[in-house]
């Protein structure tokens, strides 16, 4: 009997890192606006917008904070989904999937993640370490060196 994996666009293949950074995002038809990453993956990121965007749309952001090959990162992302993330309908929380249209992509998916990675070690280096504790934990519990 063969058994078949079914995910809902809600499950994650890769790990989350919490990473707070703002980006700019427009799509093909002019549209654009600013946006807040809350946390991302090799495979997606999660994000406040200021207005609704509706599922299946492909838009790119960019982070003009983070460099690769000489010019800001910037990425293709499909909207999975997007809600009201207040009351006054102002802030929409959105949940974005990468894509990959080539090896370049990747690379520069990989620059994103290592500096959320090193906001990570950076943040948990500034915190005090505890006198009981292993050694390095990360505020995330799921990171913790080894």
């Amino acid at each position: 009997m063969e058994s078949t994996i079914v995910m809902t666009a809600e499950q994650r293949t890769f790990t989350r890192l919490p990473f707070e950074r703002h980006v700019q995002w427009s799509d093909g038809a002019g549209d654009g606006g600013a946006a807040t990453v809350l946390n991302l993956g090799r495979a997606g990121l999660s994000c406040v917008l200021t207005r609704y965007l509706r599922p299946g749309r492909v838009v790119s952001l960019q982070f003009d904070e983070i460099v690769y090959r000489g010019a800001p990162v910037r990425l293709m992302a499909e909207v999975v989904w997007c809600r009201s993330a207040a009351l006054e309908c102002s802030a929409f929380d959105t949940g974005f999937r990468m894509i990959y249209p080539d090896r370049e992509t990747l690379a520069a998916v990989s620059e994103v993640f290592y500096a959320a990675l090193n906001a990570l070690r950076d943040r948990a280096a500034d915190e005090e370490p505890k006198a009981d504790g292993p050694g390095l934990l990360f505020a995330d519990p799921t990171w913790v060196s080894c």
